[in-house]
């Protein structure tokens, strides 16, 4: 059975993860959205857990609670840092991606921004078959396939060292 995969999107880039739920979903692979609100509360709440255990006071943070029987990838899409998703990946039982924007906002639409800095719904579909293929030790096919098919430049510069 294919390995499940986790979406996190917030605010307004949801509908990028929610598309890109769409098209791993036609690709037969199980897909959850989740919604974050605060990925700084989050990370807070996980860090007051691990001191409570440092001393001596069993606890779970609530991102603990909630992704304990989970596995598979994860991948967060976000429109702003990338640090803010990277701070809740200690708690999270499974490989983390994130790609993000980084604060920039250069661009004369939406699109054309979530394409520059590789957020869109393609991008994070390409992020999430190369992250299965690594979790599982083999090549990137299906992630390479899928990138050629929707056109998506794989020898870009790095959008965060500018044009």
């Amino acid at each position: 059975s294919a390995r499940p995969v986790h979406l996190l999107g917030s605010g307004a880039i949801m509908t990028e993860v929610l598309a890109a739920a769409d098209a791993l979903s036609a690709l037969n692979h199980p897909v959850t959205v989740w919604s974050v609100t605060s990925y700084s509360e989050l990370a807070r709440d996980a860090q007051d857990a691990d001191r409570a255990r440092l001393l001596g006071h069993p606890t779970q943070s609530y991102l603990e609670r909630l992704m304990q029987h989970e596995q598979g990838v994860f991948v967060a899409a976000s429109d702003y840092m990338r640090m803010l998703p990277l701070s809740i990946a200690p708690w999270l039982p499974g490989p983390l991606t994130v790609l993000g924007t980084d604060g920039f906002g250069l661009s004369e639409s939406r699109a054309m921004l979530r394409d520059y800095f590789e957020v869109s719904a393609d991008w994070i579909v390409y992020a999430t078959l190369a992250a299965l293929a690594d979790d599982a030790g083999c090549a990137r096919t299906e992630a390479e396939r899928y990138a050629s098919a929707r056109g998506l430049n794989l020898n870009a510069p790095n959008p965060r060292n500018g044009k």
